[in-house]
């Protein structure tokens, strides 16, 4: 009878180990970076924590100076990786509108979200 192949290692590979223990050290081993990056560090310059200025956003919006193009438009970003923008057909410049922004992760593409245009439709946004 074949036994399976495992990830772990069996006791006898390791003397003195038992599987067990062999996992908690795994664990304890991912985790340590965790619990050593959580503390206080004293080798930095001290931050004040008040604001140097006025914390409030002076940007508003302003007049539109061209319409958008309706449905979906690559932006023209000029890389290999552009992006697109997606404005509902029933969008009109008087009245605003819900701004939703994706982003894929990490070995993504753009492409998985262009499924997403009619429920964006749907609901205005």
């Amino acid at each position: 009878m074949k036994r399976k192949h495992t990830m772990i290692p069996e006791a006898s590979h390791l003397p003195g180990w038992s599987r067990r223990h062999f996992v908690r050290a795994g664990a304890g081993a991912l985790a340590a970076p965790l619990f050593l990056g959580c503390g206080s560090s004293s080798t930095g310059p001290e931050r004040d924590p008040s604001p140097v200025g006025d914390p409030r956003l002076t940007a508003r919006p302003g007049t539109p100076t061209a319409s958008p193009t309706l449905g979906s438009s690559q932006l023209g970003l000029g890389s290999t990786r552009d992006g697109f923008l997606y404005v509902p057909t029933t969008h009109t410049p008087d009245t605003p509108m819900p701004l939703f922004v994706a982003m894929h992760g990490f070995g993504g593409s753009g492409r998985e979200w262009s499924m997403y245009g009619g429920p964006a439709e749907a609901r205005g946004m």
